[in-house]
């Protein structure tokens, strides 16, 4: 069994076994796609780290998407 919930593919991340859901094996369970999203948001570089504070995001998370690797790309928006 893996020891991560996924695993790096290039610019991709491709889930192990541990993301998988218990009601389908061919879906993932919400959780670790939203931890690496998480992941994903806590790479991205601002003006000053310690004015980071996310209010709300969201996903959305394709039934029947299976252990098909996925890349993640955030998008940094600034008020003018």
């Amino acid at each position: 069994m893996a020891d991560a919930l996924f695993v790096r593919d290039g610019d991709a991340v491709v889930p192990t076994e541990l993301t998988l859901s218990p009601w389908s094996a061919r879906s993932l369970h919400g959780g670790p796609v939203a931890a690496a999203l998480a992941h994903a948001l806590e790479a991205v570089p601002t003006r000053n780290p310690c004015s980071r504070r996310a209010t709300r995001w969201s996903c959305c998370v394709p039934w029947g998407s299976g252990r098909i690797g996925r890349s993640i790309q955030s998008l940094l928006i600034e008020p003018v």
